[in-house]
C-alpha cells in the first residue's frame, strides 16, 4: 500500500511539472502582443539622424501638418516585436525609404 501510495504521489507530481511546462510554452511574449501605438514625427527634416532621435517624435497621431507631401514620415503605428522591441530600435534598424514605407501618412521636407 505504500509503494501504490508513493508511485500515485510520484505520479502526481510529474503531471503537475508537465502541465506548468506547458502553460509557461503557451504563453510566450510573441502571442501576446499589444496593440499599436502611433507616433508622429513633431518636424520636417528629411536628415536620417533628426529621424532616429525620439525627442522629434511623440505619441499622437499629429496635427494638420500631415498629408500634405511625401517626403518624410508623419506617423507610424508601432507594434514591439523580436526584431525591434522599442520604436528607438525600429527606427535605428530603417532607412528613410524603410520609415517612409512603414508610415501611415507622410509630409513634406523643410
Amino acid at each position: 500500500m505504500k509503494k501504490l501510495f508513493s508511485f500515485l504521489f510520484f505520479f502526481l507530481l510529474i503531471s503537475v511539472g508537465v502541465f506548468a511546462a506547458f502553460k509557461v510554452i503557451g504563453s510566450s511574449p510573441e502571442k501576446s502582443k499589444g496593440a499599436a501605438t502611433n507616433y508622429h514625427y513633431k518636424i520636417r527634416s528629411a536628415d536620417i539622424t533628426d529621424l532616429r532621435t525620439m525627442s522629434n517624435w511623440e505619441v499622437g497621431t499629429g496635427g494638420s501638418d500631415c498629408g500634405d507631401g511625401s517626403d518624410v514620415p508623419c506617423v507610424i503605428a508601432f507594434t514591439p516585436g523580436t526584431s525591434d522591441p522599442d520604436f528607438q530600435t525600429f527606427l535605428n534598424n530603417r532607412n528613410l525609404s524603410g520609415l517612409l514605407a512603414a508610415s501611415q501618412s507622410q509630409k513634406e521636407s523643410d
